[in-house]
């Protein structure tokens, strides 16, 4: 299988996929990631983190291993890597048409593009943030202040919102981000199409401000 599988076994979830171009297997429990492993292909790190599960023996899991659509797909080693900046570049101008009152690009340039919604601290704010060593690129929501300690605590929730609303798309909790604060990732290979980041963008910004409004009021 090409791309990144996604295993589910009871409440635990394994994502395998490529990082850093070496095959790894993920085991989270809801937003939480418990372990990590390594393998010599993605299906063979997979097969590893199922068997320290003790899925592998003979446990059958509730769903079967799935291909993730294209777009949310990990790229193969042998694709040249893709120019990120060109790439967010793209993506913040096919974001400009879609965002909706209230909504403003703000710096970054070439390395991120900032999303200030009014009314919200600075430090509260949606992200194009591309990784070029992983060679991703993120579209998110970021909390940079401790000030803002009510929408930390509503990111697992609004992780599983936007999950349910992109199936087969890698949704990330990052409870580690700035010190604490934590950050919600929706992870697009160099692979997609500025098209496909802007109206994820969209789209995330549509299904978490109402609660992070709420939050921070």
């Amino acid at each position: 299988m090409g791309g990144m599988i996604i295993v589910e076994e009871g409440a635990l979830r394994i994502v395998g996929g490529l990082v850093d171009g070496r095959p790894v297997a993920i085991v989270q429990e809801a937003d939480d990631v418990l372990f990590r492993v390594s393998g010599n292909s993605i299906e063979d790190a997979v097969a590893v983190a199922r068997a320290r599960l003790g899925a592998g023996g003979g446990v059958p899991s509730q769903r079967a291993p799935v291909d993730v659509p294209v777009d949310a797909a990990a790229p193969t080693p042998s694709v040249p890597p893709r120019d990120l900046r060109a790439l967010l570049r793209a993506a913040v101008a096919a974001f400009d048409p879609l965002r909706s009152e209230g909504v403003t690009e703000g710096p970054g340039k070439d390395r991120y593009r900032k999303i200030y919604v009014a009314g919200w601290p600075a430090l509260v704010h949606y992200e194009f943030l591309p990784s070029h060593a992983r060679r991703h690129m993120g579209v998110e929501l970021h909390v940079e202040t401790e000030k803002a300690a009510a929408v930390t605590g509503i990111l697992p929730a609004l992780c599983a919102v936007v999950r349910d609303a992109m199936p087969g798309q890698a949704v990330v909790h990052d409870p580690n981000w700035v010190g604490g604060c934590g950050r919600l990732q929706v992870v697009f290979p160099d692979t997609a199409t500025a098209d496909t980041l802007a109206r994820a963008m969209q789209q995330l910004i549509v299904l978490t401000r109402p609660r992070v409004e709420a939050a921070l009021h």
